[in-house]
C-alpha cells in the first residue's frame, strides 16, 4: 500500500491510559500515556496524521476508544480537566465497549475519523477469529506492554498481510468495493453483490431491503 502505515495499540485501566505507535518507515515508537497531562491532545494530534493506523481487533475496540477521545475533546479540556478524571472516564467507556451492546457505543465505532486496518478482520472470518492474546500465543511471540504489542502487530502485518493486501487492492479496483475493511466471507458477498448489480443495472438502494427465495433471484 502506498500510504504510510502506523501500527498502534491501546491499554486502558482506571489508573492509566497508554497508546503506543510504531512508524513502519522510520521504526519510531511514540508512547502517549496519562503521565502527560495533555495526553488526549497528543492522541488527537497523532490520529490526525494522513496515514493508515493498523492494529489487531481495533475495528471493535481500539478505533472506537480513540474516536471517543477525539469526539470528546471539549469535555476533557473544559469539564474533566484533571488527567485522573479523564483516565477514569475513558476506562468506563472502554468497559462499555467490551461489555455492553453495540447500540450503546456504535456512534463511535462508525465515526470513520481516521483510516485504519484491522489485521484480525483481514486474515480471519468472524467465526475463526481469535483474540490478540491468543494470536500472539499461537505465533509464539513475546508479550509485554503496548510497545511489544505494536512490534507484534508489525510482525503479523509484514509476514501475513502484505500479500493479502495486494490481492485486496486488485479486488477493490475491479469491483469498486472496500475489501480492506472486510473479512474473506464478506468480501465474497460484496463481489457477488457487485456482479449482480453490474449485470442487472440495478442500484443497491433499490434492492437492499428486499428478500427473495433463491430460485426466484435473477442471475
Amino acid at each position: 500500500m502506498s500510504a504510510k502505515i502506523v501500527f498502534y495499540k491501546i491499554r486502558a485501566s482506571d489508573k492509566r491510559f497508554e497508546c503506543s505507535c510504531l512508524d513502519n518507515d522510520r521504526n519510531i515508537i511514540k508512547i502517549i500515556s496519562s503521565d502527560n497531562e495533555n495526553f488526549t491532545d497528543d492522541i488527537i494530534n497523532m490520529f490526525s496524521y494522513n496515514c493508515i493506523f493498523c492494529s489487531y481487533g481495533n475495528f471493535h475496540y481500539d478505533d472506537t476508544v480513540i474516536s471517543y477521545i477525539i469526539k470528546n475533546k471539549n469535555k476533557f479540556n473544559l469539564i474533566l480537566r484533571e488527567p485522573k478524571n479523564i483516565v477514569k472516564d475513558i476506562y468506563i467507556f472502554s468497559n462499555t465497549v467490551l461489555t455492553e451492546p453495540e447500540a450503546e457505543w456504535d456512534e463511535y465505532k462508525y465515526s470513520n475519523l481516521f483510516k485504519s486496518i484491522d489485521i484480525s478482520v483481514l486474515l480471519m472470518p468472524k467465526k475463526k477469529r481469535v483474540s490478540f492474546e491468543q494470536a500472539q500465543y499461537n505465533l509464539k511471540l513475546n508479550t509485554g506492554g503496548t510497545i511489544q504489542d505494536v512490534r507484534n502487530i508489525q510482525y503479523i502485518y509484514k509476514n501475513y498481510c502484505i500479500e493479502e493486501l495486494k490481492v485486496r487492492k486488485i479486488i477493490n479496483d475491479e469491483y469498486k468495493i472496500n475489501s480492506t475493511s472486510l473479512d474473506s466471507v464478506s468480501t465474497g458477498i460484496s463481489i457477488l453483490r457487485s456482479l449482480y448489480l453490474r449485470e442487472t443495472k440495478l442500484k443497491w438502494n433499490s434492492i437492499k431491503n428486499k428478500t427473495s427465495a433463491y430460485d426466484e433471484i435473477v442471475l
